[in-house]
């Protein structure tokens, strides 16, 4: 019959690499094993925080106001207005929209009046080097 040697398992201190014997070197292993994975866990934290962070300030920094100037100020197009849908309703006037850099124009359209709010119509702005279009909103 075979004779099978008994493996004994070392664990050892990650410190001082001296094998752990006592009950209390154990506990202190396990406090040691917890505090390492936990600042590992928290450094992870810290860097995923700031790389949002970074992102999130750099689109921000990338949505400022990036303006197109014409240097002519476009004529709007003749169209005939369609009938209201409700006697309420109010006419919106048609929008200058900007599509690979240059302003295109969009049909106006009725809307549903706003609660305490007047529609402000889109208006074009001179500036020194020529025109900008200044879109229409709900005014207070």
């Amino acid at each position: 019959m075979k004779e099978h040697k008994k493996t004994v398992c070392k664990i050892t201190n990650p410190r001082n690499h001296k094998p752990i014997r006592k009950l209390e070197d154990r506990e202190e292993l396990d406090f040691y094993k917890y505090n390492f994975l936990n600042s590992k866990y928290i450094m992870m934290k810290k860097k995923v925080f700031v790389g949002v962070a970074v992102i999130c300030t750099l689109t921000l920094l990338s949505c400022g106001g990036s303006r197109v100037i014409v240097a002519e100020r476009p004529s709007a197009p003749y169209y005939q207005r369609p009938f209201a849908p409700a006697p309420n309703y109010i006419w919106i006037d048609g929008d200058w929209v900007v599509r690979n850099g240059r302003f295109v124009y969009q049909q106006g359209y009725w809307a549903a009046p706003r609660y305490n709010r007047r529609w402000e119509t889109g208006r074009w702005d001179q500036h020194n080097h020529g025109w900008h279009w200044q879109r229409g909103y709900w005014h207070r």
